[in-house]
């Protein structure tokens, strides 16, 4: 921004030119920049540089194109001033288009996602999601948000996405902002879900399959990429560790009200052994997946990190539920 607004001023150095930046904009945008930087939930600062831009967008008011990425930056900074709408109406209207279009707002933010106009992009997706609600708007947003490292906010997104009707590409997307944020079971559980989605590229699924394995490691030992000098281990409570089973679980469709319960001895060094079922769902395939879960546990790294509540070779029962609201796991150890 500092870099636009140095430019600006350099362009348009004529004081008295329609399209001149005066210079004392310039300096007090820069001043509250760094200001912000340090205080970045400053409101009073946020609607105080908000205000500025409005400013600088009106010098430029020959030039919309221009001038609406002011606009933009006013926009996040302070979305409920009248000035800022009213603003960016008399620019779009003025670059021959309707602000009250869905379709219109929606291309304004394809144009500047194409330059890497981010703060415009955002802005006039948000728009477009005022006029008319849409599952692709919000997967967009989650995108932009995730390409600024965002990750709370691109979550936000793709789930408002999911709502208009999921896709193994949404939770694909889901999973790797879980990840990046390092929320490895979220991340395990949506990659477990993309895996269940039929792909109709194999090369897709293996590199999907391949991506969930990885963050699966993370969730089971993630004493393993803290560094080697350390020779602490984590020690897991006992709802941890069903969430760990939980996260390697991927249920079958049409599981719901379905039980299955397995038996398993817990090793300390970190192993899995005697596992049974005990008590069947009467649905193989859906105890085969409870199986396979408890497998993939056995399979991926070194083993579990067991909680300081169970001793060396305890036996656990491990009930695999699915119930309305999603599946659940319920451990009791004898």
């Amino acid at each position: 921004m500092l870099l636009l607004l140095l430019c600006y001023s350099s362009a348009f150095c004529a004081e008295n030119s329609t399209n001149a930046i005066p210079k004392k904009y310039v300096a007090a945008v820069i001043k509250c920049e760094q200001r912000l930087k340090l205080t970045p939930d400053d409101l009073a600062l946020r609607k105080t540089l908000a205000g500025r831009y409005i400013k600088i967008a009106q010098s430029l008011k020959s030039d919309p194109y221009e001038a609406i990425k002011f606009l933009h930056k006013a926009d996040l900074l302070d979305p409920d001033n009248p000035s800022v709408s009213k603003n960016l109406d008399y620019m779009i209207e003025k670059m021959g288009k309707d602000p009250r279009s869905f379709s219109d707002r929606a291309e304004i933010a394809r144009l500047a996602r194409k330059k890497a106009d981010f703060d415009s992009a955002i802005s006039e997706y948000s728009q477009a999601l005022l006029l008319k609600p849409s599952g692709p708007i919000h997967e967009l947003l989650g995108d932009i948000y995730r390409v600024r490292d965002e990750n709370d906010k691109a979550i936000e997104q793709y789930i408002k996405a999911q709502s208009f009707g999921n896709s193994k590409g949404l939770e694909v997307k889901l999973g790797q902002a879980y990840q990046a944020k390092k929320d490895m079971v979220s991340a395990v559980a949506a990659y477990a879900k993309a895996t269940a989605m039929k792909s109709d590229d194999p090369l897709e699924q293996e590199a999907l399959v391949a991506g969930w394995e990885e963050a699966l490691k993370q969730v089971l030992h993630p004493e393993s990429i803290k560094s080697l000098e350390s020779s602490v281990q984590p020690l897991l409570d006992f709802s941890e560790l069903s969430n760990r089973i939980k996260a390697a679980w991927v249920p079958p469709k049409r599981a719901d009200f379905k039980t299955a319960k397995l038996t398993a001895k817990f090793f300390a060094g970190g192993g899995i052994a005697d596992l049974k079922i005990v008590t069947s769902s009467e649905d193989s395939t859906f105890d085969r997946s409870a199986l396979r879960a408890m497998e993939r546990l056995k399979k991926t790294g070194h083993g579990l990190v067991l909680p300081a509540s169970l001793g060396d070779g305890s036996i656990c029962s491990i009930e695999f539920q699915h119930i309305i609201g999603g599946p659940k796991i319920v451990l009791v150890s004898f």
